[in-house]
């Protein structure tokens, strides 16, 4: 997983370890195998002379996982693009269901029984029937799941759109698992879904409601990529209503010191009175509020140049998040088109409910993007001079 990330840290340390032991020699294009890879040393020796066969013997014994690298081994060059996307994607159902057993336990019961939710938390893939179709990655917002964005990724499909909904890290199974992830798991879960639809489309617009908003900004900006299209990210936090906000890092704090003398904090969740109890958790960790601030912070504390059009929706009187929260992204974004488009609703869920035609609104940004803004035009025409 860590590979198909682009993440080869482990994988370096290793070949390192085993280039500084004299067991293989690497150079630009291969690696040149060693007889002292396959010399017999003594039991005191082995690990400190030749860490492989160490692995080697640990992992013999486990014979159904070195028969199915062999096997896997032999079928490299029959695997397609999609074929790896599709494992990949198989990874993310399977993490599902492990996340829901390792968060099914006694110490987590009292809260999971108090839970409403009851649609699919689980990833989807609603495939185009043309295999060059565009495509949609939907982000669903703080304490929801994929069953948010679900209804949006239906209507795309129907216009002929790959419909992918994401599972962000610790949504869809229990508080407790939300509370022990961090802001960089909901990133992580974007971007996997992004490369897993990029073996399908080349042109893939990202959508977002709430945190799945910013979420989609971020990915945006922080991971160009040419089959970016477009950016819709909608009610996206910058600015709460609750003044209560404020106290969240105080409250995480809190928690933290009383964790030192007891498994639980001084205050782990409290009550959400969420709008749709049917996909929402109806507890709050205070430590994922904590978590949703640091990531606003990280985002507004750098340059957010982002490579295609952007729409911003945002509802005039959203009881959750400011509603000026839109003209923050708005200008502390940098992209080629950009816009804001405002629903009338006091609903922060107008996705969800289709408040004001939202969705409608979503699917006219995307097959009808901004224009280029005079200011970009004149950048790049400056640019091509220079």
């Amino acid at each position: 997983g860590l590979l198909m990330d682009g993440d080869n840290s482990r994988l370096q340390q290793l070949l390192d370890t085993i280039e500084s032991m004299q067991l293989v020699h690497i150079t630009a294009d291969r690696y040149i195998l060693k007889h002292k890879l396959i010399d017999d040393f003594d039991f005191d020796q082995v690990r400190t002379e030749n860490l492989v066969r160490v692995y080697a013997n640990e992992i013999s014994p486990l014979q159904s996982v070195t028969r199915k690298i062999e096997e896997t081994c032999d079928k490299l060059d029959q695997f397609s693009e999609r074929d790896l996307a599709n494992f990949r994607l198989e990874d993310q159902h399977r993490a599902y269901r492990w996340d829901r057993q390792q968060y099914d336990k006694p110490r987590y019961r009292e809260i999971n029984s108090q839970q409403t939710a009851n649609k699919d938390g689980d990833w989807f893939f609603l495939q185009s029937d043309q295999d060059s179709a565009p495509a949609v990655l939907l982000v669903h917002g703080f304490m929801a799941t994929p069953a948010e964005m679900r209804p949006l990724g239906e209507q795309f499909h129907a216009l002929g759109f790959h419909a992918m909904g994401v599972r962000l890290k610790g949504h869809g199974t229990s508080p407790w698992d939300l509370r022990d992830r961090n802001w960089q798991e909901w990133a992580a879960s974007v971007r996997r879904g992004f490369d897993i639809l990029s073996a399908y489309s080349s042109q893939i617009h990202i959508i977002g409601f709430s945190t799945g908003g910013l979420l989609a900004l971020i990915q945006a900006a922080q991971h160009p990529h040419p089959a970016l299209a477009s950016v819709v990210s909608i009610s996206a936090p910058v600015e709460f209503r609750s003044k209560q906000m404020k106290f969240v890092p105080l409250l995480h704090h809190a928690n933290k010191l009383v964790r030192w003398v007891s498994s639980e904090g001084l205050l782990p969740f409290r009550p959400n009175d969420a709008e749709n109890p049917d996909i929402n958790y109806a507890h709050i960790p205070i430590r994922a509020l904590y978590q949703l601030q640091k990531m606003i912070e990280n985002f507004l504390d750098h340059p957010a140049r982002i490579e295609c059009p952007v729409s911003l929706i945002q509802a005039d009187q959203d009881p959750v998040v400011d509603p000026s929260s839109a003209q923050t992204l708005y200008q502390h974004i940098d992209a080629p088109a950009r816009q804001i488009i405002v629903v009338h609703s006091d609903r922060h869920g107008i996705l969800y409910a289709d408040i004001d035609h939202t969705r409608q609104k979503v699917i006219d940004s995307v097959l009808h993007p901004p224009a280029k803004t005079a200011q970009h035009e004149q950048t790049e025409r400056t640019e091509s001079i220079d």
